[in-house]
């Protein structure tokens, strides 16, 4: 027993046959490349639902505008229920209603937030729907048009982030450059 304690050298003992390691290596290579597929095949899954999505985003958002409308006016609204009676994916709706409760500084959406408050402050709701003015419509358009112009763009072409998809970087004063 001393010996395992001051670092005998023991020589490894195979516990199980060649060819059983051998078909055990050929298994595990064989569950990452399913892996490898379920994944691939997810992603593919998940870029289709999101082209769907995309050519319904002016639905979405005044379906999400009507949502707000009624909240606003003390209604109860059941997302999943209001999206299932427009023909729309709940998961989508309740991204657009976060989307417009929460204001950021997202250009495409400047023009039809301001068309949204100013149809929130004129609407009415009548039995749990509210009726959507043409000048919102015009703009709900609008954004379908620029998802399906950005859709077509290249990712590398397109403008992301605050500086045109351009890093932040600090500049220098011309005494200290690094050469």
């Amino acid at each position: 027993m001393a010996a395992a304690y001051n670092g005998a050298d023991w020589a490894d003992r195979m516990l199980a046959s060649p060819e059983t390691v051998a078909a055990y290596k050929q298994w595990e290579q064989q569950v990452q490349g399913q892996k490898s597929d379920l994944e691939k095949w997810s992603a593919e899954q998940g870029r289709q639902l999101g082209r769907q999505a995309l050519q319904k985003v002016d639905l979405y958002a005044l379906a999400a505008w009507q949502i707000l409308v009624l909240r606003n006016h003390k209604e109860v609204v059941d997302d999943a229920a209001f999206a299932g009676k427009a023909g729309l994916e709940p998961y989508f709706l309740s991204r657009w209603v976060h989307r417009l409760q929460n204001f950021k500084d997202e250009p495409g959406l400047v023009a039809f937030r301001a068309a949204a408050t100013d149809a929130t402050a004129a609407a009415a709701p009548e039995g749990g729907m509210v009726a959507v003015p043409d000048a919102l419509q015009a703009q709900a358009q609008d954004l379908k048009t620029q998802a399906a112009a950005a859709a077509g763009e290249p990712r590398s072409k397109r403008a992301t982030g605050r500086y045109g998809g351009r890093k932040n970087r600090r500049l220098r004063p011309p005494s200290t450059r690094r050469f």
